[in-house]
């Protein structure tokens, strides 16, 4: 059975591009795994939200992609430009099917 997709490619209009990293390297900067250049369906918002160090903070921006963006990484980190500005990650979700295949990638930048 084909599912619905959620965030269709006619939907996603902002070029981004997403540095997505996997741990540190020796120096303790982040090792970047992937870069991502791909375009997304950009929502500029306010909201807050709460760390794992229980302190209140407040994200900027929303960013849906179609599908699943990095399948080789279990866990979304970096930073994401658009729109002329650095934005970090603070949270991903990948939205899945009941099938199990990723029907869209979201994550919020702050």
């Amino acid at each position: 059975m084909k599912w619905p997709e959620l965030v269709p490619p006619a939907v996603c209009r902002v070029p981004i591009a997403v540095t997505l990293t996997n741990g540190n390297d020796e120096d303790g900067a982040p090792r970047v795994a992937v870069v991502v250049e791909t375009m997304c369906n950009y929502n500029g918002k306010g909201g807050w939200s709460v760390d794992e160090r229980r302190q209140a903070v407040r994200y900027t921006a929303s960013a849906l992609f179609s599908g699943d963006i990095a399948p080789e990484l279990v866990h979304l980190t970096g930073w994401a430009d658009v729109l002329g500005a650095r934005l970090t990650i603070h949270a991903a979700d990948r939205a899945r099917n009941p099938d199990g295949t990723v029907n869209y990638t979201r994550l919020e930048l702050m």
